[in-house]
């Protein structure tokens, strides 16, 4: 079967851009129904020419692919998650040796995983029993596999996986009963690849598990390997961190590779075996959602979900099974705002942690660590850098024990902002200030606009609502607006959408100086039942807009005008 075709979309950021335009509707269609992949998009669904240029430069046996990650924990982790998908054993055997290596920290880095777990030396196999999954850490594997061909062969027969950690690169072609060969690629550790058999299957599991983690390697850090170039100090990565803990009032922090990889972490963090439920408030980042679901398809825990007008509720639902409790300062995409101190105390009642996505209002229009959230999130991709060319995210408390469980975290997975990418956000943040106050105005020029526009039925931003019934732990609404077409339909938005010009960007991120606009129910939700769209309020066309930094704000607005008024129009 001939593969999708591959396609070039404008990129938004230069050369380091982290998301790209669709220009039409169709281009979003096509991709969604599986006629076509893109060579270039946002950073952490699809792979730079950075990273296709640097995987070509790696020799790798025949019939194998390679995969990037940041770190060798988030390689193998990655790789095991995505195996496990594929088959499930009753248990998972670990052989490792007795005094590990650096790379070799199988038993401290499975600690709670939801599978039994049996450690094992690499020269006692264990028993073979039908679709086995092995985990593999020696310095030398393929003598162990020359060693044990009996022990093997019954493996395979049995459709038994092995997956290889190992600081060695593969040399002769992977025995096809190998899923995995996880090897660091540099000696700091900030880069580690995946050798997998080059079936769409596996590649698909490895893809998803990097999107879910949010485990992704810097095109900068790419770029510095590729040139030779020593590794930065972390000067700007400790000053960067400063910055955002003073803002948001807190005490500590870690800063992560991506927003997901810090939401992640974050739930990672709280769940154990006798508590892995997770209560969601709100509705969430869709990536979040399929982080949340893949980790239940596992055995992590279920997720329970309130909406945000049945948060009052919480109580009913909170009990000793639940890890935390999830919600986002403005929700994405209907702007609702949760209580947060109602939340709060809810948790505090009964010890459960709070945890806050503070990305839509950004720590210097709520503090949610100061309304009594245990852990803060941010995407630092979006309005903290602001550029469309950062990838990051970061988790603040002020709590000591969550700062030290954080930082062990952090230190087992590897899982740290690029230095590449700490000095552009540092750079950045010093006009975050002045860009926000733009980015809060804008955002309610907009809101307004919409509101009184004969194209649109229903708008959603915090700004309209009365003033004597905006939350106080508020001090703007930032810049994200999102609206239902009067014509409410696939035709109505693509007369809308391809109407759409300059200066406006059509790109699936928000945050950025520059305004971006997206059909953000068909990217996050394109596959959802009908059911899922009243379950939520939600429309199946609602269009998000990310109002910009623009001085000048009056051209998007025009261009707007005239892209909603074409909608009305019917097809001729």
């Amino acid at each position: 079967m001939k593969p999708p075709e591959a396609l070039a979309l404008p990129t938004l950021g230069g050369p380091h851009g982290v998301t790209a335009e669709f220009p039409t509707l169709d281009h979003i269609l096509r991709w969604k129904e599986g006629h076509c992949t893109y060579a270039n998009g946002y950073y952490r669904l699809v792979e730079s020419p950075f990273h296709q240029v640097f995987r070509e430069s790696l020799q790798r046996p025949a019939g194998s692919s390679v995969s990037l990650f940041p770190s060798l924990r988030a390689a193998w982790q990655c790789a095991l998650e995505g195996l496990l998908r594929l088959q499930r054993p009753h248990v998972l055997e670990v052989l490792a040796p007795l005094t590990p290596e650096p790379w070799a920290e199988a038993p401290g880095a499975l600690a709670g995983f939801p599978l039994p777990v049996s450690l094992s030396l690499p020269h006692r196999l264990p028993e073979v029993t039908p679709a086995a999954v092995w985990l593999l850490f020696h310095p030398e594997p393929e003598s162990w596999l020359t060693n044990h061909p009996t022990e093997l062969d019954a493996f395979a027969a049995q459709g038994g996986r092995l997956l290889v950690v190992t600081p060695q690169l593969p040399q002769a072609p992977l025995p096809r009963f190998v899923q995995a060969w996880c090897v660091p690629l540099v000696h700091e550790g900030d880069l580690s690849a995946v050798f997998s058999p080059d079936t769409p299957r596996v590649l698909k599991e490895l893809a998803e598990g990097r999107k879910k983690r949010g485990a992704v390697v810097s095109t900068r850090t790419l770029e510095r390997h590729r040139q030779g170039l020593p590794e930065l100090p972390t000067r700007a990565s400790a000053a960067v961190l400063q910055q955002l803990q003073e803002w948001e009032h807190a005490t500590a922090g870690a800063l992560f590779p991506s927003g997901m990889a810090a939401v992640t972490a974050a739930l990672d963090l709280v769940r154990r075996p006798e508590r892995s439920r997770i209560v969601v408030v709100g509705l969430l980042y869709g990536d979040t959602y399929g982080f949340l679901e893949a980790r239940t398809a596992t055995g992590s825990g279920p997720v329970t979900y309130l909406s945000v007008s049945d948060a009052a509720h919480l109580p009913d639902v909170l009990g000793p099974d639940v890890a935390a409790v999830l919600t986002e300062t403005l929700t994405n995409p209907l702007l609702e705002v949760p209580d947060l101190r109602t939340l709060a105390a809810a948790c505090r009642s009964q010890d459960i942690p709070l945890i806050v996505d503070n990305t839509f209002a950004t720590p210097l229009n709520c503090q949610p660590l100061e309304e009594g959230a245990d852990l803060v999130i941010h995407s630092t991709t979006k309005y903290l850098s602001g550029g469309n060319d950062h990838g990051g995210g970061v988790v603040l408390t002020q709590q000591r024990g969550l700062a030290r469980m954080l930082q062990r975290y952090q230190a087992q997975w590897g899982l740290r902002m690029a230095e590449e990418e700490a000095v552009v956000l540092q750079q950045r943040l010093h006009t975050f200030p002045e860009r926000l106050a733009r980015f809060n105005a804008n955002g309610k020029q907009l809101a307004r606009f919409l509101k009184r526009h004969s194209g649109t039925q229903a708008v959603f931003h915090g700004s309209l609502q009365p003033r004597h019934q905006r939350p106080a732990h508020l001090s703007g609404f930032g810049g994200v607006v999102s609206f239902q077409l009067q014509e409410d339909s696939l035709a109505g938005l693509r007369r809308f959408y391809d109407a759409l010009g300059p200066p406006l960007h059509k790109a699936p991120s928000l945050g950025s100086d520059q305004t971006l606009l997206c059909p953000y129910a068909l990217l996050a939700h394109y596959h959802e039942p009908d059911a899922f769209f009243r379950e939520h309020g939600l429309s199946r066309y609602l269009v998000r807009v990310a109002a910009g930094s623009e001085p000048h704000f009056t051209p998007v607005l025009e261009q707007l005008d005239q892209a909603l008024l074409k909608s009305l129009q019917p097809n001729r």
